[in-house]
């Protein structure tokens, strides 16, 4: 009996690292390829992969994030259509769908987006970014003294929204940007202990603090994180000594909230169902990070009618 449990023990053994090394062998061919071509439902049935998904998203950031700047601690995608250096530009700000998650430095929004519209783009996503993040880039003046050629010649700044976004404003695991408070309707940076601020047990208390929030406060909270930045866009950036134009791309809305309260004159929201109708969730407009993030091909499609909405 004990030499057939000995026995047994042994060949699962065996099972779990053969199971293991075709996983991990997988994984890394897919690093090496640079894409992730794997479906939501394929990727349920392999479940090994989520424990080694942060190690994937490290290795693809440093394959990626050709351009690092000694100004900034965030690395950012390489400026995209430098020959078009007399026309306006464009800033991009958001996360990861706007960085390009396992996309090529070509097949990205902004790299799509230079080409067909033949303009300069400031790609400024970065991997779990979101509004307190577009907001800490945007009052580093060094850094934009340092990124942007031409502060004058700035005609959109477009900042990608999905809902996640919204609670990233609590959490501060997604990145290394200092904690904002709001003081006398500004907001302040306050200094924190970055060991307290990204551990587990603080992760643990913020994610039941978010639980007792309503979505109205989040909302709004939100929409003062984005009245924040609009009013450091207006500040640092001008087209032609005109105001530049923000524009708020919802591409993943599961919700209704009211979005026209945050358009002006110099503000339009544009949402992606408005001007395309497809299956964001689904092959072949999806690639899978952990999450959903949009191909190559969602781009293409995507992208001329953002630029017709914008008339661009």
């Amino acid at each position: 009996m004990k030499k057939f449990l000995k026995i047994s023990l042994i060949n699962l053994f065996i099972l779990f690292f053969a199971i293991l090394s075709i996983e991990l062998f997988f994984e890394a061919k897919s690093i090496w390829d640079g894409r992730i071509f794997i479906s939501p439902q394929e990727r349920a049935k392999r479940p090994v992969l989520k424990y080694i998904n942060n190690l994937r998203i490290t290795v693809q950031e440093r394959f990626f994030n050709k351009v690092k700047d000694e100004y900034t601690i965030y690395s950012f995608r390489e400026v995209q259509g430098t020959q078009y250096e007399n026309k306006p530009a464009i800033i991009q700000l958001g996360c990861s769908y706007t960085f390009g998650a396992s996309l090529e430095d070509k097949d990205t929004f902004a790299a799509v987006l230079s080409k067909q519209a033949h303009r300069k783009v400031y790609n400024w996503g970065i991997f779990g970014g979101g509004v307190r993040e577009a907001l800490h880039i945007l009052r580093d003046k060094e850094l934009i003294k340092n990124l942007v050629s031409n502060t004058d010649n700035i005609e959109y700044v477009i900042y990608t929204y999905i809902p996640d976004h919204r609670y990233r404003i609590y959490f501060n695991q997604h990145s290394n940007v200092p904690v904002f408070r709001k003081i006398n309707n500004e907001f302040k940076e306050i200094k924190t202990n970055k060991f307290i601020e990204n551990s587990s047990i603080k992760f643990l208390f913020d994610t039941y603090k978010i639980q007792k929030l309503s979505s109205e406060k989040m909302w709004n909270d939100f929409c003062d994180y984005i009245q924040a930045i609009k009013k450091e866009i207006h500040n640092d950036f001008k087209y032609k000594n005109k105001p530049v134009k923000f524009v708020i791309f919802v591409y993943n809305n599961n919700d209704e909230d009211n979005w026209k309260q945050l358009e002006d004159k110099n503000t339009t929201v544009v949402r992606l169902d408005d001007i395309v109708k497809i299956d964001t969730q689904n092959v072949p407009y999806i690639l899978w990070e952990g999450e959903h993030h949009p191909s190559a091909y969602a781009w293409q499609v995507i992208v001329p009618q953002f630029m017709k909405k914008l008339k661009i």
